[in-house]
């Protein structure tokens, strides 16, 4: 339901490099109209280094709240979704790889999920492989958890 999807942002000035943020009471204010939106996400695109394996790799990867996959009415392939434990500020990463870095970079292993990989020096747990085809705003290469809050 692609035409069912906005983009609500909070624009700060006229300059378009401005447009696109949001603060987290706006994101708080726009979960509470349950008239206006069925459900609500915050995502935040960056690139990040993967290390362990054959060669490190710079990624491109989606950092998304656990409701992202209620909007895009996404299921994984193999493993699960993020839990609201996985979203807090202080809690370990958790990723979700796309289908073609998991066939390219981990040969279609089905024991990825579990496995400790790490992004730009941190340590992250593989949780879930989305389906073969899986489309999404941009091309990347793992969803990650977006670990945000009111601080």
């Amino acid at each position: 339901d692609a035409d069912r999807l906005v983009v609500p942002a909070t624009i700060f000035s006229r300059q378009q490099s401005d447009r696109g943020s949001m603060s987290y009471p706006d994101l708080q204010d726009w979960r509470a109209q349950k008239d206006l939106f069925a459900a609500v996400a915050a995502i935040n695109r960056t690139n990040a280094d993967l290390t362990g394996g054959d060669e490190p790799e710079r990624v491109r990867v989606l950092l998304v709240e656990q409701d992202y996959f209620t909007v895009m009415s996404a299921r994984p392939a193999r493993g699960r979704l993020f839990t609201a434990a996985e979203q807090v500020p202080q809690a370990p990463r958790a990723v979700i790889l796309t289908w073609p870095m998991w066939m390219r970079r981990y040969g279609g292993d089905p024991g990825i999920v579990g496995r400790k990989i790490e992004l730009s020096g941190a340590p992250a747990e593989v949780v879930g492989v989305l389906p073969e085809g899986a489309v999404w705003p941009e091309q990347v290469d793992l969803i990650a958890s977006l670990r945000i809050g009111p601080n």
